[in-house]
């Protein structure tokens, strides 16, 4: 039953991958990083939560009950997630990027794109 629910669970974290992927698609557009955003995530999500669960598996004990609240909390997040972005928000930013991108070519639209996800976020 336990590799039943492993199953399940990782083929959940699949699913919302791609949903996350194609979402990021419209959002940034054909871009090498709206791969590996979400890719990242899931990773991180399983370094943080392998971590934190084997905290409170031995604190606290019933595994059980806490990979369900885990399990809850990631269902929530995705859908606040998705239902939360809003295109009209970042379109001048998508249009400068877009633009920028496709102004270059060869090595300068790498370095481009590398600077863009590199620099600090304007306040």
């Amino acid at each position: 039953m336990g590799g039943a629910v492993i199953l399940l669970s990782g083929l959940a974290a699949m699913g919302m991958e791609i949903v996350w992927f194609r979402h990021l698609a419209i959002l940034l557009g054909g871009i090498r990083s709206v791969f590996s955003l979400p890719l990242t995530a899931i990773l991180v999500g399983i370094w943080v939560g392998s971590i934190g669960g084997g905290y409170l598996h031995s604190r606290f004990g019933r595994p059980a009950l806490w990979y369900m609240l885990a399990q809850a909390l990631f269902v929530v997040s995705a859908l606040v997630g998705v239902a939360s972005a809003d295109l009209n928000q970042i379109a001048p930013e998508r249009a400068a990027m877009v633009a920028t991108f496709h102004s270059t070519s060869g090595w300068q639209s790498a370095a481009a794109e590398l600077w863009d996800h590199g620099a600090p976020a304007p306040t």
